[in-house]
C-alpha cells in the first residue's frame, strides 16, 4: 500500500493517508464519517473519522 516506502514518523503518515484519500475521491468512494478499524493481528483497533475540510 505504501509502495514500499516506511511509514516511520507523522508525516510519512499523513502523505501515505493523503496519498489514499485522494484515489478514493478519484474513484468516487464515500469516505467522509467514521470508519472503524478491527485488527486481525495483535495491532490495537482503530476509529478514524474524516471530514472534508473547506
Amino acid at each position: 500500500m505504501t509502495n514500499g516506502q516506511s511509514i516511520d514518523d507523522t508525516e510519512s503518515l499523513r502523505s501515505a493517508l493523503q496519498a489514499i484519500l485522494e484515489e478514493a475521491e478519484t474513484n468516487d468512494v464515500e469516505i467522509e464519517g467514521s470508519l472503524r478499524i478491527q485488527s486481525t493481528t495483535d495491532h490495537p483497533n482503530w476509529e478514524i473519522q474524516i471530514w472534508q475540510l473547506e
